[in-house]
């Protein structure tokens, strides 16, 4: 094989090009690289939702283009199969370069060099792994051959820089336009529990998950999904919404200005949405976009002539739950915690005492009958948040339930098993005990648990509760025996009433 080729290239009228492919695939060579300002500009065109900016220097190179160009051997060889190639386009005068096979395996990767972003991370090309890390830096291995994506660009240099102020260990991270993973990679390098991406792109996930093999971030971290989550509500539902405690947007205007409606259902009650990728001239729209959506916009950088938001959903700096614990919120429950419930209902072991496992219709219609006694009393079951990562973990609340011949105020609680054993029950069951009579005033609260399952009957006992009668409920088509523990509100010091 030759170490060495000749780029040829043909100055062909634009109208002529597809006569002149014809030719020279005819004469034997199938490896045609045809270049149009036309194309490029439709191109260009069609697909202007994507960005906002084309780099200037591929601008220029495609100004006036219209050209063939392929390669042939740097020999005699070489040179019997060019005059063969061009045999019946003699009117037209090729162009030459010799080009050596290592200019084209590596020579622009001379080009590369470690990159410091922010305060914290050090994006490091994969083929200088092994060389000194500064001090205090955290490194990003990245392969900058594989795709677009490599954090020399201002972009998404903002955003890194944004995500490493706003990001806490422990906290689940989603990337919205992933494309190369960098910012999921880098949000996991800065202590991320999980990072979630999704790209319109479905090669996406194959690029992404290279680069975060370089870092040693398997699949049980990062997870991928190619789709629009504008209009695809089941691939919404897997990017478990509201439970991230940051979501990313490097992708432009015309994109983040519609995401910013729909990026509030992802974010966990003390969530940041960060958006960056937005040109020059572009920034006062997205911004109004954040602010018409329910976003106060808590930092803005431009860099370059790029310009990137930080955002928190209006009266974040509030508390926006019900309840707050030592480890734990309370807050109601949302649409947007389908898939959340899904993995605490679908369990079998969770829903023994419920006779089976819930299919996704039944747990929709729990859902629903949890919204409507909001709108009805108030109150309801509510979302449980683990504070350390704003992950739903299971639902604990109030609810008006039938016992005999009349109705109770009961605190249930339903957790999803990998988060048994942890005292989050009995924890979020005393806090909804001290709202039933603290804040609603009750007389009394119990908890109606089915009999024999102990670990609920526990929990009850760890919230002062005793049993006090029993009641044969039917549910499912299966009679199941109950007890109704209960506790009674706690009496006034003598000489004072109870306050109203």
């Amino acid at each position: 094989m030759s170490d060495t080729w000749l780029e040829v290239t043909l100055p062909v009228p634009a109208e002529r090009l597809d006569r002149v492919c014809d030719i020279l695939t005819a004469n034997g060579m199938a490896g045609l690289v045809v270049e149009e300002e036309g194309d490029f500009l439709r191109f260009l065109e069609q697909n202007r939702q994507y960005w906002d900016y084309v780099d200037e220097g591929l601008a220029q190179r495609m100004k006036g283009a219209s050209r063939v160009k392929f390669y042939v051997p740097d020999s005699q060889e070489g040179q019997e199969q060019l005059r063969r190639y061009l045999a019946g386009l003699e009117e037209y005068e090729p162009q030459t370069v010799s080009l050596r096979e290592e200019d084209w395996a590596t020579s622009w990767q001379k080009y590369y060099q470690p990159i410091p972003v922010g305060k914290r991370m050090y994006i490091v090309p994969d083929w200088m792994r092994g060389q000194p890390v500064p001090e205090g830096r955290v490194p990003l291995y990245l392969n900058p051959g594989l795709t677009f994506g490599t954090g020399a660009h201002p972009t998404t240099q903002l955003c890194l820089e944004l995500l490493e102020e706003v990001l806490r260990p422990g906290g689940q991270v989603l990337d919205l336009g992933c494309g190369s993973g960098i910012l999921a990679i880098a949000a996991l390098a800065l202590g991320a529990s999980r990072a979630v991406g999704v790209d319109i792109d479905p090669k996406a996930a194959d690029v992404a998950f290279e680069n975060a093999a370089l870092n040693g971030v398997g699949p049980d971290r990062l997870a991928v999904y190619a789709g629009d989550v504008l209009t695809d509500k089941r691939l919404a539902n897997k990017l478990e919404p509201g439970q991230n405690r940051v979501v990313l947007a490097n992708i432009v205007a015309d994109v983040i200005i519609p995401l910013s409606a729909k990026a509030g259902e992802f974010l966990a009650p003390d969530g940041v949405f960060l958006t960056s990728g937005i040109i020059d001239g572009r920034q006062d729209e997205v911004q109004a976009a954040l602010e018409r959506n329910g976003f106060t916009v808590t930092k803005h950088l431009e860099r370059g002539g790029w310009h990137a938001f930080s955002a928190e959903p209006v009266g974040a700096g509030e508390r926006r739950w019900i309840l707050e614990t030592e480890r734990l919120y309370l807050r109601e429950l949302n649409q947007g915690d389908f898939q959340g419930l899904c993995e605490i209902l679908q369990d079998e072991e969770t829903m023994y005492a419920y006779e089976g496992a819930f299919c996704d219709d039944e747990v929709q219609e729990w859902l629903d009958r949890q919204l409507a006694r909001y709108r009805k009393w108030g109150f309801g079951p509510w979302a449980v948040i683990l504070k350390e990562n704003g992950r739903m973990i299971g639902q604990c609340g109030l609810s008006m339930q039938p016992w005999k011949e009349t109705e109770v105020l009961e605190i249930g609680y339903l957790f999803n098993r990998a988060f048994w054993h942890n005292g989050y029950a009995a924890e979020a069951a005393q806090a909804c005990r001290r709202y039933a009579f603290e804040t609603l005033g009750a007389d009394q609260v119990c908890s109606i648990i089915r009999e024999g399952n102990t670990p609920s009957q526990n929990v009850a006992r760890r919230n002062g509760m005793r049993p006090e009668d029993s009641w044969v409920k039917r549910y499912r088509g299966v009679d199941m025996p109950h007890d109704r523990y209960v506790i009674r509100a706690p009496r006034c010091p003598a000489g004072r009433e109870k306050e109203n």
